[in-house]
């Protein structure tokens, strides 16, 4: 029981997070305006995110101990061409992991490749 009120406020901190919605509404600025009704949290965007942004917080601590557990072995990579092992499992077990929860806007499902 004391652990659902923590998980509920980080799941609330989560999909209610401002940056992303300060995004989304820049974004929606920028964008033509369109005949289409538009609403200002759309219904069937809600739900996908009760699950989603919990879940990403997971796979954001997951990936921080897959990424310690695997610097030996980027640490051996990284002694080869083209140097950059530690980059790039940086940026699978950390980064993307963050930008997918905490930088995502809402209703955007798409994975940002940089």
């Amino acid at each position: 029981m004391k652990l659902i009120k923590p998980l509920f406020t980080i799941a609330i901190i989560c999909i209610l997070q401002v940056p992303a919605i300060a995004m989304a509404e820049t974004s929606k600025e920028t964008e033509p305006t369109v005949s289409v009704q538009e609403t200002d949290l759309n219904t069937t965007s809600v739900y996908p995110e009760l699950i989603l942004r919990p879940v990403g917080v997971l796979s954001s601590i997951a990936g921080a101990g897959f990424y310690i557990a695997s610097l030996p072995f980027a640490a051996v990579a990284n002694l080869l061409e083209p140097h950059d092992a530690l980059d790039v499992t940086y940026d699978a077990f950390i980064l993307t992991p963050f930008k997918l929860t905490f930088q995502r806007p809402i209703g955007d499902y798409s994975l940002p490749l940089d």
